[in-house]
């Protein structure tokens, strides 16, 4: 795991923090991505980073971070080296764990108008699958792999990744998120319209649960088990 030092912004190696959570305390940047950001290439020679429009960003993240009395923060932008792939595949694997040993989380929401903030937030495990579905029903990914490869931590699943198997990486997601449920709820999608053609129990995309309110779990028995045994999708 890469971490940036909040003071010098070089990227500094770690272990997984997963294995000892105590080891070392970070925080992390959730944003959403604009045009122009800043990537592991560019931190390499800082006059380069400096020239593009996501550095402020950056800069401001690191003066939060030590604001707050910490020393290294994760960004995805730059903390991961994309041109590896065996790097890129394990940081997307981890990051849903990365997230959860995190000792502070910063928010910075550049498309976000207005909301409400939940103090309470309810576990993960007590949300019907159909209800994160939905969450991205309306998100738009620059791959469309990547429609897959964001909801893998949310559902507590592992991927390989594919990079340029489109809309096969959803299918495999789906598979894999059956291997391990007994919530049928994940069926709870429609058509896109009343002329898409759908031979399969399983989704073609995430906007398919853009109706999706407030599902409730729907238990299964072994018909669960024998399902995710013997569905294939081609």
């Amino acid at each position: 795991m890469r971490l940036l030092n909040a003071k010098t912004l070089q990227l500094e190696l770690f272990p997984d923090p997963f294995r000892d959570r105590d080891l070392f305390p970070y925080v992390i940047l959730s944003h959403t991505w604009e045009t122009d950001e800043v990537t592991f290439d560019d931190m390499r020679d800082l006059g380069t980073a400096k020239l593009k429009l996501g550095f402020s960003k950056i800069q401001s993240a690191c003066k939060t971070t030590i604001e707050y009395g910490f020393t290294h923060i994760w960004i995805d932008t730059c903390c991961i080296d994309k041109s590896l792939s065996a790097e890129l595949s394990e940081a997307i694997n981890s990051m849903f764990r990365w997230y959860s040993c995190v000792s502070i989380c910063f928010a910075f929401l550049a498309d976000f108008l207005k909301g409400v903030y939940p103090k309470w937030l309810d576990p993960l495990e007590s949300v019907p699958l159909a209800k994160p579905m939905s969450w991205a029903a309306s998100r738009q990914t620059t791959k469309v792999e990547d429609e897959a490869y964001s909801l893998l931590g949310i559902f507590d699943v592992n991927m390989s990744m594919i990079h340029g198997e489109g809309p096969r990486a959803f299918f495999r997601l789906q598979e894999a998120i059956l291997r391990r449920t007994t919530d049928l709820s994940i069926f709870a999608w429609t058509r896109d319209s009343p002329g898409d053609v759908q031979r399969s129990l399983l989704s073609l995309q995430p906007t398919s649960w853009h109706v999706v309110t407030s599902p409730s779990p729907i238990a299964s028995s072994a018909s669960r088990t024998r399902y995710a045994s013997q569905t294939e999708v081609s």
